[in-house]
C-alpha cells in the first residue's frame, strides 16, 4: 500500500472529484461508492463541502484546509471493502486526524487496475484544537502504510 497526499482549499472540487462527478485528465465521470462519512452532514458533495468549509472557517490561520490522500494497493491485490474502510480510518488516526475529531469523507474509485480509495480530511478539527500538520508527510507515510498493511494482514 502506498499513500499520496496533497492539500488544497476547495472542498467542493475535491469532493466532487471523489464522488466521481467531475471529468478530468481525459476521463469520464463514473460511480464512486462513498465508504466513510464522519462528522459531516451526509448529502451531495456540494452539501458536504459546505459543511466542511464552515468548520474550516473557524481557523483564521489555515489557508489550505483540504487534505486529500489516495491510498493505493498493488494491481491484482485482493482488498475487501472492509479492509479499505479499516485502512482509511487507521490512516487518519496514525496521521493525527482521528475520525472522532476530524471531518472525514472516503470514496472508493474503480477506474484503475489497482484498488484505491480517496480520503478527504478537514485539517481543522471539529473541537477547535490545532490544525493537522502537513510537514514531513512524505517521510511519515511509508511507515504508516507499512504499519496498516501489517495490522490488516496485507503484506
Amino acid at each position: 500500500m502506498i499513500a499520496k497526499t496533497t492539500t488544497g482549499s476547495d472542498f467542493e472540487g475535491a469532493l466532487t472529484y471523489g464522488a466521481g462527478q467531475r471529468q478530468g485528465r481525459g476521463k469520464e465521470p463514473g460511480e464512486a461508492p462513498l465508504l466513510v462519512v464522519s462528522n459531516v452532514i451526509p448529502g451531495s458533495p456540494k452539501e458536504m463541502a459546505q459543511d466542511m468549509q464552515a468548520v474550516a472557517a473557524r481557523s483564521k490561520r489555515v489557508r489550505k484546509p483540504v487534505w486529500h490522500t489516495v491510498l493505493s494497493w498493488k494491481a491484482g491485490e485482493a482488498v475487501s471493502q472492509a479492509q479499505k474502510v479499516a485502512a482509511a480510518k487507521r490512516y487518519c488516526e496514525l496521521m493525527g486526524a482521528p475520525i472522532d475529531r476530524h471531518q472525514v469523507v472516503v470514496y472508493e474509485h474503480r477506474d484503475k487496475q489497482h484498488a484505491h480509495v480517496h480520503i478527504y480530511l478537514n485539517r481543522v478539527p471539529i473541537d477547535g484544537g490545532p490544525a493537522l500538520r502537513t510537514d514531513n508527510n512524505f517521510y511519515r507515510q511509508p511507515a504508516v502504510t507499512r504499519q496498516i498493511s501489517q495490522e490488516l494482514g496485507m503484506d
